[in-house]
């Protein structure tokens, strides 16, 4: 129980409070245009909580001379965020509490899974908040819980879904974020502890805008742009490639960390 209450600690609340804000803006928008979509082709569409999702990790098209291309202000702030957050915690590996901790594990590698165990648990819950704001929401504005409409993703978005499986919808909106964001999160830790906590939230905003302005496999986070998937654009990256990168990451991070932390000097 004593857990339970920490998270519902103000420091906490505060912590998640812009997410929260960002995933309610992203919905609100959604529904607004929508509903002007929907009045401009005189039909009538119904959004459900999937929808919200689907709308929200769907991204961008690379720039190119065929088609528009927008920045994903939102999608960006998204991931931003979670960069300042795990970026906040980086920065309290070399502070005397985490030194005292350190003491009382052990060993230092002890203490390094410790920090992995952090990291999965921070993702899982920024994920989890995600998509409980976008339900609460939903039910607030009598929105579906499950479905998704394929006609309005296919006319609004431009995401053809026909052939689009639930266990595919599950990979591309929980799993596939889940394992980037948890790579990336081990990727800037390493970072941190081998250089510093500043160029490594620079390293991180350079991948993203990377993903962004170009479509390629080698920036991990095209695979969190539904538009940019072979299952829905045939063009589109493979999202079991992505699965195996972030994996790999993990477990790359994992062994750099455990040999770097063997040399580090904790002591201020």
């Amino acid at each position: 129980m004593k857990k339970y209450r920490n998270f519902f600690r103000i420091e906490q609340i505060k912590k998640y409070l812009p997410l929260i804000i960002l995933v309610c803006i992203h919905c609100r928008w959604l529904q607004v245009n929508v509903e002007i979509f929907g009045e401009i082709r005189q039909t009538e569409y119904s959004l459900s909580v999937l929808d919200y999702a689907i709308s929200f990790f769907k991204g961008t098209v690379a720039p190119s001379g065929q088609e528009i291309f927008n920045i994903p202000a939102l999608w960006s702030s998204y991931f931003l965020y979670f960069f300042a957050i795990t970026g906040y915690e980086c920065s309290k590996i070399f502070s005397k509490f985490e030194q005292q901790k350190l003491i009382r594990v052990g060993t230092r590698t002890h203490w390094w899974y410790r920090k992995i165990f952090r990291i999965l648990k921070e993702t899982s819950i920024y994920l989890a908040i995600t998509y409980a704001t976008m339900g609460i929401y939903g039910m607030c504005t009598d929105a579906k819980i499950w479905g998704f409409s394929k006609k309005l993703q296919f006319r609004y978005n431009g995401l053809n879904l026909q052939g689009t499986s639930a266990i595919q919808m599950l990979l591309y909106l929980v799993v596939l974020p889940y394992l980037v964001m948890a790579a990336m999160a081990c990727v800037q830790y390493v970072i941190s502890m081998g250089i510093n906590v500043i160029i490594s939230f620079f390293i991180m905003l350079m991948i993203l805008v990377g993903s962004v302005f170009f479509e390629t496999p080698f920036l991990i986070y095209n695979y969190l742009m539904l538009i940019r998937q072979n299952g829905i654009i045939a063009t589109g990256i493979n999202s079991w490639i992505g699965i195996g990168t972030a994996l790999f990451l993990i477990c790359v991070m994992v062994l750099i960390e455990k040999r770097l932390i063997q040399k580090k000097d904790f002591l201020l």
